[in-house]
């Protein structure tokens, strides 16, 4: 738990140096490319974070001022005869602590990391900075010998803790979440950090990638007493991710724990090598050559870029850790600046923890008042003290006293058994105070039978009080006395303040967090609530409402956070508040380089937090934290408790509408309708896809208007793969609300395909589905079925049965072009029964042009219309005609047969003889088949020959006079059911004979023109 009063989540204002390791090859730590060539990957974080140090400090966190700084304690030092070090000099040796934050998993198992991991690593730094690593010789050229350097750097593990006790120099704890990412850099120093003085904090912990490392860089000694925020001491160190942490144990197969010596170069001063720009950015260091870009692999033939070859071995670049090698002189040169005069840095070599403790013979040290704390929950309570024996005896006995504002309340002995290094509480009788406010004192007395040898950490105090309580539900009265809510204000600066505003003309009671004058970036402040019961209360939920600008630098933005104490206030767990928003998932309201005061209602958002976590509890208090960042101030009102879920923040994913569930591959979008399920407006939503288990990005859909019960459209970029996609569209975070269920998930079944089929066309199933395609969008589950057919001459037709509720059936044509045709119209056989006179499940075709993205519904039939007996013969035009003249010139048709269903599970539906006719005559003439028809016949002008082939055939036609002389002939390719319309044109007037050739039959008949 994180104690309100020395919780300090500071903006990260030192430069932060990362490590991101990249999907398709490693930047160079911990593991090795599958070829050994260049490749472009994205930048360390360190132009960003140097930025925002120098935004946050002005010109004293620059580039230009620090490198200035180092130049002049450079010469400085070497006047002075102090920098000039020779592999020969002794080693300075520097204390280490090891933070493992882990989940709770057994020691050497994921990353709660083994003892001999550590070791594994402390001896990689140890190696690489003493030029000892045993690949120095085999890694580094010959050109850059005489430029390697040995730091003269040695890493201990601490010896002895912040309160003096002997420790090996891990420090491992339960850590809150899965993972953690950069914003959390703050509060993994609140989770475990030892005085950076004294000590390099090094964090080993799961980090959400592709961040696999980060280190604070150190600044100049010159900013003591500006007027300009310092580098926060609780992020003054390196992190590294557990897998990349030393070679053995949990690291992953490639690293050899050069992600720790690259992070540590950072943390005394190096930047990388090339620059973090092209040939013209330097890394300040002389004996380095320029260099355009980091290198991501190992180079077998040298790489020249600058005019010169690249030192990819050296541990400042991208190099794999296999491929890296050496510091040069001059990078330590800039370190032995760094220790000899940066804050955190200097003092290293000299620190204690460097020493085993001297320790008293008997010492038994006073480490807290348990009970009370800051705050009771009631007048009466038990008493309880901590203690640790520091001494080097075992105790047996304390005797140990109370006292309240300076009255005796108890002295009391306690047999006790403490081993050296153990700690014990101590609990005393019941008392009950009577003061609204009480100095509470705690003293151990004697130690054995005898004072203390140390008696400096004997004593304690704490000043405690019993908060307001008041009942539920709960909306803020306004300011009047007595309301139970106060301030902590920590730096005494400025802090929550009621104000009164107005609104659209009226006026309201709000509180104001000025961040636009605020200039301790990185400082908490604490508004908190009376005391609050929740037993009995399953869902209670808290409501305000908040208005916010940010400032239009980013590197200037507020924090807030809700927390929640059962203790009546003493403790809040900051890292798993339910509420933390920032930047623009707090903001309101778009940036201002203006100071904000808010005027309107409008200007305000209704944010709720869900408190159902908290329910059965007693002693109940809200905190709004906010994490100043020196950007824009902060508006509160309107707070509220309910007793249960009075508003509600919801989104639900209705359907896709497009693209259609088979598409061609053209498809550029997927298009959601959302609708408002909650009873609050919402103005933002994010909106992601998961395709075959792959995870887009989310994106953001802002500046909307979404008023309850609304449905809007989001479009998404679509990225199927052939065959069978499964994709996973979700909705979350309305308004970025963070309470669970706000969101929705729909999953969804799609089949890219592009097969084609040649036009015309007829598929009556006999030979199986062919190029067709049947899906359930919804579910995969089983579709339309192949399946005999009960009578008639056809030996197949399609059916559909087994339906499932609010689940849809398709059955998919190949693509095809009508572009060379000016007409066409659609025949397809039909059949349904056990639709109820309630049924709700229609039948429809619908016809798209684009390859599936969109379509266009056609014909439907729905409810008990659907009870029909299916035409058994193979005649096509005794079937339901469909124009597609609308699609004619189009060169990707595609036909969709949809079956919705709602409600019927025990109803069939039939399919058959679906023919495609380059006409768009509903009542065609249509030969037996494999047989042609010639008619008007006699002809006056016009007339036509008529096809119904089983099969595509190339057909030729010839017309011959009586006396054998042929007047006209042509060819057709490909034909199936086509009609082909001749006239005087072609032949004139007379008799003739016409002979019609296809691949397997020749046919004759006479024909009269007039």
């Amino acid at each position: 738990m994180v104690n309100k009063y020395n919780a300090l989540i500071l903006n990260l204002v030192s430069v932060l140096f990362l490590f991101l390791s990249i999907i398709q090859l490693s930047i160079g730590q911990g593991a090795t490319p599958t070829a050994d060539v260049d490749n472009s990957i994205d930048q360390c974080g360190t132009v960003f974070f140097e930025k925002k140090q120098a935004q946050a400090m002005g010109y004293f966190g620059t580039r230009q001022y620090f490198e200035s700084w180092v130049d002049t304690k450079g010469v400085e030092m070497k006047q002075n005869a102090q920098g000039n070090r020779t592999l020969a000099n002794e080693k300075r040796r520097l204390p280490v602590v090891v933070h493992v934050i882990h989940h709770g998993e057994a020691i050497g198992v994921g990353a709660n990391i083994s003892e001999a991991q550590i070791l594994d690593q402390i001896r990689i730094l140890n190696e690489d900075f003493q030029m000892q690593n045993p690949d120095f010789a085999a890694n580094t050229p010959s050109e850059f010998l005489d430029v390697a350097a040995n730091a003269g750097i040695e890493f201990v593990l601490a010896k002895q803790d912040p309160q003096g006790m002997s420790s090996s120099g891990i420090n491992r704890v339960l850590g809150p979440k899965e993972t953690y990412g950069l914003n959390d850099a703050a509060l993994i120093g609140q989770l475990a950090s030892w005085d950076p003085e004294e000590y390099i904090n090094i964090w080993v912990l799961p980090l959400t990638p592709p961040t696999i490392g980060f280190a604070g860089f150190p600044v100049s000694n010159e900013l003591e007493g500006l007027n300009n925020p310092s580098p926060t001491p609780e992020t003054d160190g390196v992190t590294i991710d557990y897998n990349y942490f030393g070679s053995i144990g949990t690291a992953v197969q490639n690293s050899r724990g050069r992600t720790a010596t690259h992070e540590m170069g950072h943390f005394f001063g190096l930047r990388h090598i090339w620059g973090d720009g092209g040939c013209e950015v330097d890394d300040y260091v002389t004996d380095t050559p320029l260099q355009s870009q980091s290198n991501n692999t190992c180079i077998v033939t040298p790489r020249f870029t600058c005019d010169s070859r690249d030192m990819v071995e050296n541990f400042m670049d991208y190099t794999p850790d296999r491929c890296m090698s050496l510091f040069t002189e001059g990078q330590v040169e800039r370190m032995d600046v760094i220790l000899n005069f940066s804050p955190r840095r200097a003092s290293l070599p000299t620190s204690r923890a460097l020493f085993e403790p001297q320790l008293f013979d008997s010492d038994i040290e006073l480490l807290e008042i348990v009970s009370p704390s800051v705050y009771i929950c009631d007048y009466s309570f038990t008493p309880i003290i901590e203690v640790v024996n520091k001494g080097k005896d075992p105790v047996n006995k304390v005797r140990a006293s109370i006292k309240a504002n300076g009255l005796e309340l108890e002295t009391k002995d306690f047999d006790v058994s403490i081993a050296p290094g153990e700690t014990l509480e101590l609990e005393f009788d019941v008392v009950t105070l009577n003061a609204e406010s009480t100095v509470f004192t705690a003293e151990v007395l004697l130690v054995n039978g005898f004072e203390d040898d140390d008696t400096s950490n004997n004593r304690r105090s704490v000043t405690t009080a019993l908060p307001v309580s008041q009942t539920l539900p709960y909306a803020y009265p306004g300011h009047v006395e007595a309301s139970g809510w106060e301030y902590i204000n920590g730096d005494q600066g400025f802090t929550w303040t009621p104000v009164n505003l107005q609104l659209d003309n009226a006026r309201q009671e709000a509180f104001l967090l000025n961040g636009f004058d605020y200039n301790g970036q990185g400082e908490l402040d604490y508004l908190v609530s009376p005391v609050f019961d929740l037993s009995g209360i399953p869902n209670p939920q808290l409501s305000f409402d908040l208005a916010y600008s940010p400032f239009s630098n980013s590197a200037f933005t507020e924090t807030l956070i809700v927390a929640v104490s059962t203790d009546c206030g003493n403790t809040f767990n900051l890292l798993t508040a339910p509420y933390n928003k920032s930047g623009a998932t707090l903001a309101t309201l778009g940036g201002s380089l203006n100071e904000f005061f808010p005027s309107s209602e409008q200007q305000f958002r209704k944010e709720l937090v869900n408190l159902s976590a908290y329910a059965g509890q007693d002693n109940v208090r809200i905190a709004f934290v906010s994490i100043n960042g020196y950007g824009n101030n902060i508006y509160l009102k309107n707070i509220a408790i309910n007793t249960e879920e009075t508003y509600r923040y919801q989104l639900g994913i209705n359907e896709v509408t497009q693209p259609l569930p088979v598409v061609n591959g053209d498809q550029i979008l997927d298009k959601l309708s959302i609708d408002n399920t909650g009873n609050l407006p919402v103005s933002s939503f994010y909106v992601s896809n998961s395709i075959n288990g792959l995870v887009n990005e989310s994106s953001l859909f802002n500046a909307i208007t979404l008023d309850a019960n609304a449905s809007t459209s989001v479009d998404l970029a679509n990225g199927f793969d052939p065959g069978l996609n499964e994709v996973v569209y979700q909705v979350s975070s309305p308004n970025f609300d963070q309470n669970f269920g706000a969101g929705d998930e729909l999953t969804s079944y799609f089949i890219q395909d592009d097969s084609k089929i040649l036009v015309p066309w007829r598929q009556d199933f006999d030979s199986g589905l062919g190029d067709w395609i049947s899906i359930n969008p919804e579910n995969d589950f089983s579709s339309w079925q192949l399946n005999p057919s009960s009578g008639g001459n056809s030996s197949n037709q399609m059916v559909l049965d087994d339906m499932v509720s609010n689940n849809s059936y398709w059955l998919v044509s190949p693509e095809f072009s009508l572009a060379e045709t000016g007409r066409a119209g659609l025949f397809f056989d039909w059949g349904g029964t056990g639709f109820s006179s309630g049924s709700q499940t229609s039948f429809s075709l619908i016809v798209s042009k684009d390859g599936g993205q969109t379509g266009q519904s056609l014909w439907e039939m729905s409810g008990e219309a659907l009870n029909k007996d299916i035409d058994a013969s193979d005649d096509p035009t005794l079937g339901t005609f469909v124009n597609l003249n609308d699609f004619a010139r189009e060169e990707k048709v595609r036909l969709y047969f949809k079956v919705n269903n709602l409600n019927d599970s025990d109803a069939l539906l039939f399919l058959d003889n679906i023919s495609l006719y380059l006409s768009d005559d509903p009542d065609p003439v249509v030969p037996e088949l494999n047989q042609s028809l010639v008619y008007p016949n006699p002809a006056i002008d016009n007339f036509h020959i008529s096809f119904n082939l089983e099969n595509y055939q190339d057909v030729k036609i010839e017309f011959f006079s009586l006396a054998g002389q042929k007047a006209y002939d042509v060819s057709f390719p490909n034909t199936l059911n086509q009609t082909y319309t001749f006239g005087k044109m072609h032949l004139g007037t007379g008799l003739f004979v016409v002979k019609i050739t296809g691949e397997n039959f020749m046919l004759t008949k006479k024909l009269v023109v007039y």
